[in-house]
């Protein structure tokens, strides 16, 4: 009878969490970015400007059986005559994965991993903090743990792992992180510090690593 309900209860709590996961979806998330399809280890790009500078990011979850670990992965590359370019991710990419990439005016298309469903990460209750003159400066997210990575167009990337308490700014470990876009690092395209706030055409792209929800913003003129 104990057996019994042991299983009830993982049964009730696996449907739970389940119902709890955002709705899927299926096809690429974009907002004026190019074409992108995955060839083993690149991200295959199609239909963007000759010339322009690409920025890929990416998190993977890797493993087996026994043991899973997670895999960011970043890279650049620069738009051939016929608008395509490939983004060398290193690694042949996981179907659990999710993506983005960015083009050279801030135009970004979102894929999860090949034959994979995105979700999308709620933004309820969630901002890009602003200071006393109005600039987005920091982020408060309510997870244990995100990555974000901050793509300014023709400039270069940045990112990090922001975790809560006691690696963020509150002092409390209370399931939300706060971070500052200046905690973050040059990951792609630059060696430069990175930005103090968001500035017209600025991407930014939030990833839960265990869940793979993801939020994207761009900011406006």
């Amino acid at each position: 009878m104990r057996m019994l309900c042991n299983f009830t209860l993982l049964a009730l709590t696996a449907l739970s969490m389940q119902a709890a996961l955002p709705v899927p979806y299926t096809g690429v998330d974009t907002n004026g970015g190019p074409g992108v399809s995955f060839n083993g280890s690149s991200i295959a790009v199609s239909g963007a400007t000759k010339g322009d500078v690409l920025y890929g990011a990416g998190l993977e979850i890797r493993g087996g059986e026994y043991a899973v670990r997670l895999e960011p992965r970043v890279a650049t590359a620069t738009v051939a005559n016929d608008g395509t370019a490939s983004l060398d991710m290193q690694a042949r990419i996981t179907v659990r994965s999710i993506w983005i990439v960015v083009d050279g005016k801030g135009g970004y298309t979102v894929t999860p991993g090949p034959g994979m469903v995105r979700r999308l990460l709620a933004l309820d209750g969630n901002a890009q903090v602003s200071s006393s003159d109005g600039q987005v400066r920091q982020l408060l997210v309510n997870r244990y743990s995100v990555y974000v990575y901050l793509v300014r167009p023709g400039v270069g990337m940045w990112g990090s792992r922001l975790m809560d308490h006691p690696q963020d700014g509150d002092p409390h470990a209370n399931g939300s992180v706060i971070g500052a876009l200046q905690s973050l690092v040059p990951e792609a395209g630059t060696i430069a510090d990175p930005p103090d706030h968001m500035s017209a055409g600025d991407v930014l792209f939030i990833v839960d690593p265990y869940t793979l929800e993801y939020a994207v913003s761009r900011k406006g003129n």
